[in-house]
């Protein structure tokens, strides 16, 4: 599916009856971030494996989020990350995202995260 596609896919879908619908983006960030796909917001997932640099060499993406999740953080412990530079540089092209952290194995960061999406599909409902 591309971004043309979305309208389409939208007037086949019974809207009334969701409450939340994510719209994946997959792949290069540069193409995607100045896409509006008539979303309420943008979010920005990216792994500990992606680099701490991301938000510095794809700033738009992280300009546009309303927050960023970094997920995979288990291996923390193993890997050349610098968790804190990599939250840093967030915040220096975006000084309002909000950051989650989450690990699908500890469930670390898990609950912080789905009580951000129904804080947002609550708010929408209003």
């Amino acid at each position: 599916m591309n971004a043309n596609q979305i309208p389409e896919s939208l007037e086949i879908i019974p809207l009334e009856n969701i409450q939340l619908l994510i719209i994946e983006k997959v792949g290069n960030l540069v193409c995607s971030a100045s896409m509006d796909l008539g979303e309420n917001e943008k979010i920005v997932l990216m792994s500990v494996t992606e680099g701490e640099d991301k938000p510095v060499r794809y700033p738009l993406a992280f300009t546009l989020a309303n927050v960023l999740v970094i997920t995979k953080t288990d291996p923390l412990p193993y890997l050349r990350f610098d968790l804190e530079s990599c939250k840093q540089y967030a915040q220096s092209v975006n000084e309002h995202i909000q950051i989650i952290e989450t690990s699908s194995l500890s469930q670390a960061g898990i609950s912080e995260w789905i009580t951000y999406i129904k804080k947002g599909i609550y708010n929408l409902g209003k």
